[in-house]
């Protein structure tokens, strides 16, 4: 279908806008979930740091509207222009900084309105507001209402959100695969190396002398070079999110196989840690200062060093001795000297290798594999949302 039979419409005339309270919920350690903009990103409800309220503080924000079904829940600040779709079987009320759109769904179909919100039509709409707000660049209830969202008749976007919801759903699908080959490995590491029972009778020895910490790697002034910074660094698995060429001038410099750890407040208590699997053969790469490169020294297998530094015993000696003014908190180096490890049995280690070797890899596959299916998607998106592919 061409893009000569689609209409438009703005987002108040085809769906319901309610604000979020403005106030802050209650915090419990669990109850009624809270929605807030942590958990709205790239079109996906996260629920990995959820928050919660008593019944109270909930049937108080859900007095202006509840989160349904198919309904979506889009950010307002911090930033602005993030959208999500609820999920069915899922009770919530909004948090600050949102609004929940409850679709018209005689007029619009709820996984079609979803990826409308995220084509760069609507986002260059809402990114024309970018600087309004007297502190922070805020989408007002206003601007939201008059969002201009292009309409084909109904099968054609049932039709388009089903292609990209396909392409999303194998994307989720690897995510979650992943996600269960690392807690296979983790599991796996604490269980062979880490367990009081197993380690008992095993030498004691200092990191540093079975882990290298920052090795030399040598990289010229202004020599392009693979670089990763502290916001491409996972809170959780080992694959990092983004990496770009650039010029080298002064910063951590790493080769395939090391292991990176944040060493700066709050990255370190957030959990960014990277096993650095990107790089072609020989290269060298780059990143912040900022990172701590492990490397563990022969017989022990690379895989090692990234699962020790995810370990719960690393992460708790590593934050108790940071240093430094408040807010800016550093583990030194040096920390690790009195770090003591129980010294593995090569044979056990070289078959955690193997093992652990084999699971990251197959995570690789299934994370390339959602690059690619996450750019195709990227490249559709602008095209089925101007109807320039027949659907």
């Amino acid at each position: 279908m061409s893009s000569n039979s689609w209409h438009t419409n703005e987002l108040g005339q085809i769906a319901e806008i309610i604000d979020c309270p403005h106030s802050t919920p209650k915090w419990i350690d669990s109850g009624y979930l809270v929605i807030g903009t942590p958990n709205v990103r790239n079109g996906r409800l996260i629920l990995d740091k959820a928050r919660y309220t008593d019944e109270k503080n909930f049937n108080e924000r859900i007095s202006r509207g509840k989160p349904d079904f198919e309904d979506l829940i889009l950010t307002r600040e911090a930033p602005m222009g993030e959208v999500c779709i609820v999920p069915e079987n899922l009770e919530c009320c909004l948090g600050q900084r949102v609004v929940l759109v409850k679709p018209n769904r005689k007029m619009v179909f709820p996984q079609f309105l979803l990826y409308s919100l995220q084509s760069r039509f609507v986002q260059n709409q809402i990114n024309a507001h970018e600087g309004a707000g007297s502190t922070v660049s805020n989408l007002r209830i206003p601007v939201i209402h008059s969002l201009k969202i292009p309409l084909p008749e109904m099968a054609t976007q049932k039709r388009i959100a089903g292609i990209l919801s396909a392409l999303d759903e194998k994307i989720e699908l690897n995510r979650q695969t992943n996600a269960t080959l690392e807690a296979i490995a983790q599991a796996i590491f604490k269980e062979w190396f880490v367990h009081e029972e197993v380690t008992s009778d095993w030498e004691l020895v200092a990191l540093p002398e079975i882990i290298a910490l920052n090795p030399r790697r040598y990289l010229k002034k202004d020599e392009l070079a693979p670089y990763l910074d502290m916001a491409n660094v996972p809170t959780e698995g080992h694959r990092a999110i983004e990496w770009r060429e650039r010029e080298f001038s002064s910063g951590t410099r790493f080769a395939n196989g090391d292991t990176l750890l944040a060493r700066i407040t709050p990255c370190l208590e957030n959990g960014k840690t990277a096993f650095v699997d990107f790089l072609d053969n020989e290269e060298i790469g780059w990143g912040s200062t900022e990172f701590i490169v492990l490397k563990p020294k022969p017989p022990l297998p690379p895989a090692y060093g990234y699962y020790l530094a995810r370990s719960k015993e690393l992460r708790k000696h590593a934050t108790l001795n940071m240093v430094g003014s408040s807010g800016r908190q550093r583990v030194p180096t040096s920390s690790f000297d009195n770090f003591l490890i129980p010294l593995p049995p090569i044979e056990l280690a070289e078959k955690f290798g193997i093992f652990a070797e084999d699971l990251m890899n197959m995570i690789r596959t299934n994370d390339n594999q959602s690059r690619t299916l996450a750019q195709i998607r990227d490249t559709l998106l602008p095209k089925l949302m101007r109807g320039e592919v027949v659907v």
